[in-house]
């Protein structure tokens, strides 16, 4: 054993220091070997045939000659930091230290120890870099990937295209950003949500320009859909004409004389002729007999002017009304409708007027007559 020494100035034909054959063991520790000479291998140590040699905390600096060390038959345990190595056998040259020793070089690692050649434990594996001297492989950071074995930097390390992501390090492959979601840029950990009030149907989509808005008489509150599945339907009673909608405000209830019959729509339709209906319905209802709707898209219906009348779902009035009579019945229904007094005349005493009365459907109870169904005199019939 060598321990705790500084050895210099030594000189030999082999083995300017230390000549070991056919030995069980040497152990050098804390030792630093300086100018040592040999005149034909070896300036530092010649060891053949011995059994188990180790070296720790030991340096080799200056020593002259075509080898510092030399082994036959012989491996030597080197106590090197992971990540380094030393051969164990053969010659060994120049300048050199343990537990320094040699880096393992960019794209290797080493995590054992005794490693014996620049291999080292192997090349760098995938999803991972290795700088000289690496003894545990380095991940590539999120956003990235690394598909080949050998990786020598963080600068080795591909980012992720548009389109795709990766949220952990370490990873061979980008994951292509599903349905619902996009990823503008290159190197991201994670994709964009597809904005709120449409969907995004394609899986590995590069821009938001993907994006398609919900029609009009839909909305979508909620970021990452999909498809337009995910498109609300403003209510019956409602529409909306606003395309891309985020929320259900934008379905306003269609006003008074419209109607949205099915949820949906973009836009409300109007009541025909002859019906009406209230803020926010989804049907038109018929106006009551006695009123009307000349117009189309109509919130309520008119009363009929005295004394006219009308069926259930009229458009204008143009009967006379119960205890009324139709003194004519060529008169023009507009005049009718403008001077309703002057053709409608009070129902004759005795006489029952349902409505749409003319003169000649005058009702006659039992016991009267008149002289002509164009009379308005009613006679009481006498006993003779």
């Amino acid at each position: 054993s060598i321990i705790g020494s500084t050895v210099t100035g030594c000189s030999a034909w082999d083995g300017g220091v230390v000549w070991a054959e056919n030995s069980e063991s040497l152990s050098i520790a804390g030792v630093d070997f300086i100018n040592n000479t040999a005149f034909g291998s070896s300036s530092v140590l010649y060891l053949d045939n011995v059994k188990q040699t180790s070296i720790i905390d030991a340096s080799f600096t200056g020593n002259n000659v075509v080898s510092v060390i030399q082994t036959i038959n012989s491996e030597i345990d080197w106590a090197c930091r992971l990540g380094r190595w030393m051969p164990t056998k053969g010659a060994v040259f120049g300048d050199f230290s343990a537990p320094e020793c040699n880096l393992c070089p960019d794209g290797y690692f080493g995590n054992t120890s005794g490693l014996a050649n620049s291999s080292c434990s192997g090349q760098c594996t995938k999803g991972h870099f290795c700088e000289a001297g690496t003894a545990d492989p380095e991940p590539c950071p999120v956003g990235t990937r690394m598909p080949a074995l050998g990786a020598a930097s963080n600068e080795s390390c591909i980012p992720c295209a548009p389109g795709q992501y990766q949220p952990l390090t370490g990873q061979s492959d980008c994951l292509t950003c599903p349905a619902g979601s996009f990823s503008p840029d290159i190197g991201l950990a994670a994709c964009d949500p597809c904005p709120r009030g449409g969907y995004c149907e394609d899986a590995g989509a590069a821009t938001r320009m993907v994006w398609e808005p919900c029609l009009a008489g839909s909305f979508n509150p909620a970021n990452g859909s999909n498809s337009s599945a995910a498109c609300e339907l403003c209510p019956a009673g409602t529409a909306s004409a606003t395309r891309g909608a985020e929320s259900s405000e934008t379905c306003s209830p269609c006003r008074p004389g419209t109607v949205a019959a099915t949820a949906g729509r973009a836009e409300c339709a109007s009541c025909e002729p002859g019906t009406f209906s209230v803020a926010g319905s989804d049907s038109c209802s018929e106006c009551a007999a006695g009123t009307y709707a000349a117009n189309p898209g109509q919130g309520e219906c008119v009363p009929c002017p005295h004394p006219l009348s009308s069926v259930n779902g009229s458009t204008t009035c143009s009967f006379c009304m119960a205890n009324f009579y139709l003194r004519n019945t060529s008169a023009d229904p507009g005049d009718m409708f403008t001077s309703p007094t002057e053709f409608c005349k009070p129902c004759p005493p005795d006489a029952d007027c349902p409505d749409n009365t003319t003169l000649s459907s005058l009702v006659l109870p039992r016991g009267f007559w008149r002289a002509s169904p164009s009379s308005a005199v009613l006679t009481e019939c006498r006993l003779f």
